[in-house]
Protein backbone atom coordinates (compact mmCIF):
# COMPACT_ATOMS: atom_id res chain seq x y z
CA UNK A 1 0.00 0.00 0.00
CA UNK A 2 1.35 3.77 -1.09
CA UNK A 3 -0.12 6.60 -0.94
CA UNK A 4 1.44 9.35 -3.67
CA UNK A 5 0.93 12.88 -3.05
CA UNK A 6 0.93 15.23 -6.17
CA UNK A 7 0.77 19.19 -6.06
CA UNK A 8 1.62 21.77 -8.51
CA UNK A 9 4.19 23.48 -5.48
CA UNK A 10 7.22 24.06 -8.54
CA UNK A 11 4.67 26.16 -10.55
CA UNK A 12 3.56 28.05 -7.33
CA UNK A 13 7.19 29.00 -6.75
CA UNK A 14 8.05 29.83 -10.25
CA UNK A 15 4.74 32.36 -9.59
CA UNK A 16 6.00 33.33 -6.57
CA UNK A 17 9.58 34.11 -8.01
CA UNK A 18 8.09 35.83 -10.86
CA UNK A 19 6.26 38.27 -8.95
CA UNK A 20 9.41 39.45 -6.98
CA UNK A 21 11.49 39.99 -10.38
CA UNK A 22 8.33 41.78 -11.34
CA UNK A 23 8.39 44.07 -8.84
CA UNK A 24 12.26 44.81 -8.27
CA UNK A 25 12.00 47.82 -11.12
CA UNK A 26 8.91 49.14 -9.44
CA UNK A 27 11.32 49.25 -6.23
CA UNK A 28 13.78 50.72 -7.95
CA UNK A 29 11.82 53.83 -9.26
CA UNK A 30 9.87 54.80 -5.98
CA UNK A 31 13.22 54.45 -3.93
CA UNK A 32 15.02 56.81 -6.37
CA UNK A 33 12.12 59.13 -6.38
CA UNK A 34 12.51 58.50 -2.77
CA UNK A 35 16.03 59.73 -2.75
CA UNK A 36 15.85 61.98 -4.83
CA UNK A 37 13.47 64.01 -2.77
CA UNK A 38 15.93 63.21 0.14
CA UNK A 39 18.86 64.97 -1.79
CA UNK A 40 16.16 68.03 -2.58
CA UNK A 41 15.36 68.72 0.98
CA UNK A 42 18.89 68.11 2.62
CA UNK A 43 19.97 70.87 0.01
CA UNK A 44 17.25 73.63 0.74
CA UNK A 45 18.49 72.73 4.50
CA UNK A 46 22.17 73.29 3.05
CA UNK A 47 21.50 76.62 2.01
CA UNK A 48 19.42 77.76 4.82
CA UNK A 49 22.27 76.73 6.97
CA UNK A 50 24.89 78.40 5.01
CA UNK A 51 23.14 81.54 3.11
CA UNK A 52 21.17 84.44 4.86
CA UNK A 53 18.29 83.67 2.25
CA UNK A 54 16.46 87.26 1.54
CA UNK A 55 13.85 85.02 -0.45
CA UNK A 56 13.70 81.68 1.14
CA UNK A 57 10.98 80.34 -0.85
CA UNK A 58 12.26 81.69 -3.93
CA UNK A 59 15.67 79.87 -3.01
CA UNK A 60 13.34 76.54 -1.91
CA UNK A 61 11.95 76.54 -4.92
CA UNK A 62 15.69 76.80 -7.20
CA UNK A 63 15.99 73.57 -5.89
CA UNK A 64 13.62 71.74 -8.45
CA UNK A 65 12.11 68.64 -10.01
CA UNK A 66 10.17 68.74 -13.21
CA UNK A 67 7.03 66.79 -13.14
CA UNK A 68 7.46 63.87 -15.58
CA UNK A 69 11.14 64.72 -16.88
CA UNK A 70 13.07 64.44 -13.63
CA UNK A 71 11.00 61.22 -12.00
CA UNK A 72 12.01 57.73 -12.27
CA UNK A 73 10.12 55.22 -13.94
CA UNK A 74 10.16 51.41 -14.21
CA UNK A 75 11.38 51.72 -17.66
CA UNK A 76 14.05 54.17 -16.78
CA UNK A 77 14.89 54.71 -12.86
CA UNK A 78 16.65 57.56 -13.31
CA UNK A 79 15.70 60.73 -11.07
CA UNK A 80 16.71 64.61 -11.16
CA UNK A 81 17.64 67.00 -8.73
CA UNK A 82 18.38 70.10 -10.48
CA UNK A 83 19.21 73.98 -9.85
CA UNK A 84 16.17 75.88 -11.81
CA UNK A 85 15.03 79.66 -10.19
CA UNK A 86 11.71 80.52 -10.92
CA UNK A 87 12.27 83.11 -13.88
CA UNK A 88 16.14 82.34 -14.16
CA UNK A 89 19.02 83.72 -12.49
CA UNK A 90 19.87 79.96 -10.53
CA UNK A 91 23.61 81.55 -11.11
CA UNK A 92 22.78 83.71 -7.50
CA UNK A 93 23.11 80.53 -6.12
CA UNK A 94 25.28 78.16 -8.29
CA UNK A 95 28.22 80.16 -8.13
CA UNK A 96 28.99 79.00 -5.24
CA UNK A 97 29.59 75.19 -5.97
CA UNK A 98 32.87 75.93 -7.48
CA UNK A 99 35.27 78.66 -6.09
CA UNK A 100 35.47 81.71 -8.29
CA UNK A 101 35.91 85.55 -8.04
CA UNK A 102 33.26 87.88 -8.70
CA UNK A 103 34.19 90.73 -10.58
CA UNK A 104 32.71 94.02 -11.22
CA UNK A 105 31.34 95.60 -14.98
CA UNK A 106 33.21 98.83 -14.40
CA UNK A 107 35.97 99.27 -11.71
CA UNK A 108 34.53 97.69 -8.25
CA UNK A 109 32.24 95.55 -6.80
CA UNK A 110 29.54 97.03 -4.30
CA UNK A 111 29.52 95.22 -0.85
CA UNK A 112 25.93 96.66 1.09
CA UNK A 113 26.88 97.40 5.05
CA UNK A 114 23.72 97.28 7.41
CA UNK A 115 23.59 101.03 7.00
CA UNK A 116 21.99 100.70 3.41
CA UNK A 117 18.39 101.11 3.67
CA UNK A 118 16.46 97.38 2.99
CA UNK A 119 13.13 96.33 2.91
CA UNK A 120 10.86 93.84 5.32
CA UNK A 121 12.88 90.80 3.70
CA UNK A 122 16.54 92.30 3.81
CA UNK A 123 16.37 93.15 0.46
CA UNK A 124 18.78 96.37 -0.22
CA UNK A 125 15.63 98.80 -1.84
CA UNK A 126 16.24 99.34 -5.51
CA UNK A 127 16.55 103.56 -4.76
CA UNK A 128 19.70 103.12 -2.19
CA UNK A 129 21.71 101.02 -4.85
CA UNK A 130 24.90 102.44 -6.09
CA UNK A 131 23.05 103.22 -9.56
CA UNK A 132 20.27 105.27 -8.24
CA UNK A 133 22.23 107.22 -5.82
CA UNK A 134 23.24 109.48 -9.26
CA UNK A 135 26.46 110.21 -8.33
CA UNK A 136 28.42 112.55 -10.06
CA UNK A 137 31.98 113.88 -10.09
CA UNK A 138 32.37 116.80 -8.09
CA UNK A 139 36.44 117.58 -7.43
CA UNK A 140 38.14 114.25 -5.90
CA UNK A 141 35.01 112.39 -4.92
CA UNK A 142 31.64 112.17 -6.65
CA UNK A 143 28.70 113.55 -4.93
CA UNK A 144 25.18 111.57 -5.45
CA UNK A 145 21.69 112.55 -4.14
CA UNK A 146 20.62 111.97 -0.27
CA UNK A 147 23.48 113.24 1.14
CA UNK A 148 25.40 110.77 -0.70
CA UNK A 149 28.73 110.97 -1.79
CA UNK A 150 32.27 108.61 -3.82
CA UNK A 151 35.71 108.38 -2.09
CA UNK A 152 37.58 107.14 -4.69
CA UNK A 153 41.37 105.40 -3.31
CA UNK A 154 42.12 103.77 -6.47
CA UNK A 155 42.80 100.52 -7.59
CA UNK A 156 38.90 99.38 -7.77
CA UNK A 157 38.85 100.63 -3.62
CA UNK A 158 36.82 102.86 -2.35
CA UNK A 159 33.62 103.46 -0.36
CA UNK A 160 30.03 105.60 -0.66
CA UNK A 161 29.19 107.37 2.38
CA UNK A 162 25.96 109.37 3.41
CA UNK A 163 26.37 112.09 5.66
CA UNK A 164 23.00 112.40 8.05
CA UNK A 165 21.57 115.34 9.91
CA UNK A 166 22.12 119.00 9.24
CA UNK A 167 25.30 121.08 8.73
CA UNK A 168 27.18 121.32 11.69
CA UNK A 169 25.26 118.55 13.46
CA UNK A 170 25.49 115.70 10.91
CA UNK A 171 26.76 112.12 10.96
CA UNK A 172 28.25 110.04 8.40
CA UNK A 173 27.84 106.44 7.94
CA UNK A 174 29.48 104.08 5.51
CA UNK A 175 27.12 102.45 2.88
CA UNK A 176 29.27 100.61 0.43
CA UNK A 177 32.61 99.20 0.26
CA UNK A 178 34.26 99.07 -2.75
CA UNK A 179 36.45 96.31 -3.95
CA UNK A 180 38.14 95.16 -7.11
CA UNK A 181 37.06 91.41 -6.71
CA UNK A 182 35.02 89.54 -3.96
CA UNK A 183 35.86 85.71 -3.31
CA UNK A 184 33.31 83.73 -3.57
CA UNK A 185 33.86 80.04 -1.51
CA UNK A 186 32.75 76.81 -3.00
CA UNK A 187 30.29 76.70 0.05
CA UNK A 188 26.92 75.13 -1.92
CA UNK A 189 28.26 71.49 -1.81
CA UNK A 190 25.66 70.72 -3.89
CA UNK A 191 27.09 67.20 -5.22
CA UNK A 192 28.58 66.57 -1.74
CA UNK A 193 25.45 66.71 -0.06
CA UNK A 194 23.72 64.51 -2.56
CA UNK A 195 26.12 61.81 -2.34
CA UNK A 196 26.07 61.90 1.51
CA UNK A 197 21.89 61.67 1.39
CA UNK A 198 22.46 58.80 -1.13
CA UNK A 199 24.63 57.43 1.00
CA UNK A 200 22.62 57.05 4.31
CA UNK A 201 19.54 56.44 2.88
CA UNK A 202 19.81 54.03 -0.37
CA UNK A 203 19.75 51.22 1.44
CA UNK A 204 17.15 51.66 3.51
CA UNK A 205 14.55 53.43 1.27
CA UNK A 206 15.28 50.36 -1.16
CA UNK A 207 14.29 48.03 1.30
CA UNK A 208 11.28 50.17 2.39
CA UNK A 209 10.25 50.48 -1.24
CA UNK A 210 10.47 46.52 -1.90
CA UNK A 211 8.71 46.08 1.18
CA UNK A 212 5.81 48.45 -0.18
CA UNK A 213 5.92 46.36 -4.18
CA UNK A 214 5.32 43.27 -2.76
CA UNK A 215 2.56 43.82 -0.45
CA UNK A 216 0.60 45.83 -3.42
CA UNK A 217 1.46 43.16 -6.08
CA UNK A 218 -0.75 41.06 -7.81
CA UNK A 219 -0.22 37.12 -7.25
Amino acid sequence: MHLSIETNAPEVAAGIQGVFQDQIPFALALSTNRLANRVQEAQRQRQDEIFTLRRKRWADRAVKRNRGTDFATKDHPVAIVRYQAPGGREEILTKFETEDVKVPRGRSVAVPTANVPRTAAGIVKKNWRPSRLHLKKRGRSKVGERGTYLIDRGSGYGLILRRKGRKGDSTTEVLYWLVPQVDLPPDLEFYETAEETVDRHAESEFFAAFDRAIATARI
